[in-house]
């Protein structure tokens, strides 16, 4: 059986390809913009849904990572709190307690 999802992804395609035929047909000018919003609009949902599906892949990705690592008693890794607010989280070199290059 064919999930939700894969049945939005094949409709959407299915959509492109009659509009992209229809436009190959003589049309009005008011017809053909009619398309092409169309044609802009399906695309959009597609490329949307694309993105719901890499974003929920690589979730699923996280978890199944986290879950290993636990089972397996290694220590979780978690991002500091200066990358969470987007900036570059700090590098330390040389012996700990010591500044760099002494």
């Amino acid at each position: 059986m064919i999930d939700f999802k894969t049945a939005q992804v094949r409709r959407h395609q299915q959509n492109l390809e009659r509009y992209c035929r229809l436009l190959a047909t003589e049309l009005t000018n008011l017809q053909r913009q009619y398309l092409h919003k169309r044609i802009a609009e399906e695309y959009a949902q597609l490329k949307r849904l694309e993105k719901a599906a890499s974003r929920a892949t690589a979730w699923q990705d996280d978890t199944r990572v986290e879950q290993m690592a636990s089972s397996s008693g290694l220590a979780k890794v978690s991002a500091s709190p200066a990358s969470k607010l987007g900036t570059k989280p700090e590098i330390h070199h040389g012996v700990a307690g010591s500044p760099s290059g002494v």
